[in-house]
């Protein structure tokens, strides 16, 4: 090779979890299945409070709910409804269903997908503004997913100049229904930031 040399990249924020350890505290003590969201700033501590459940998905619900939930640990989101798992998680495609997946055509032009995504990175940079400015203890959502299996996504953004919101955690869903049903909430989330 000749002429080799580094080319600068700016990143921005850096994310690692450390560590999370979270406890329904009454009516009875029990350890709850959660990770924390990616780029979801970590407590400094424990972090006890009252659950207050409220939806905030739109513009109209951060407006309804302003100056109403200081200190609190929010729930937000709907609990899934808890159906017997009667699959397997996961499916072996055979070779011609491997086949088929090969002949994915890639779309031309921006669809409505990316408008809609766009959409949704715009509002949740609001949202972690406004929860901050609302001083939230730590916000708390469902996973998707069911049968001990559950997906993370980021709730933050890596980008410096985005609000980083308040620690998030999501419960595995067979854990955030009840929680929607009892007052108190323990949460311990330790997350290393580099």
């Amino acid at each position: 090779m000749s002429n080799a040399r580094l080319h600068p990249f700016e990143f921005g924020r850096g994310w690692s979890p450390e560590s999370i350890v979270v406890h329904m505290t009454a009516p009875q003590k029990q350890q709850l299945y959660a990770l924390p969201m990616a780029w979801s700033p970590s407590t400094d501590g424990v972090v006890t409070g009252k659950v207050v459940a409220v939806k905030l998905e739109t513009q109209e619900d951060l407006d309804k709910n302003k100056g109403k939930l200081a200190g609190a640990i929010v729930l937000s989101g709907e609990p899934a409804e808890m159906v017997p798992q009667e699959e397997g998680a996961l499916d072996r495609y055979d070779d011609e269903e491997l086949a088929e997946l090969s002949l994915y055509e890639i779309p031309g032009a921006p669809s409505a997908r990316r408008a809609q995504w766009q959409k949704r990175r715009e509002f949740r940079a609001k949202l972690a503004q406004f929860l901050v400015d609302e001083k939230v203890a730590a916000l708390v959502t469902s996973a998707r997913g069911e049968g001990g299996v559950f997906r993370v996504q980021s709730s933050g953004s890596h980008k410096p100049d985005e609000p980083e919101g308040v620690p998030t955690v999501v419960l595995a869903p067979e854990h955030f229904a009840p929680i929607a049903r009892v007052g108190m909430f323990r949460c311990l989330c330790r997350i290393h930031e580099w």
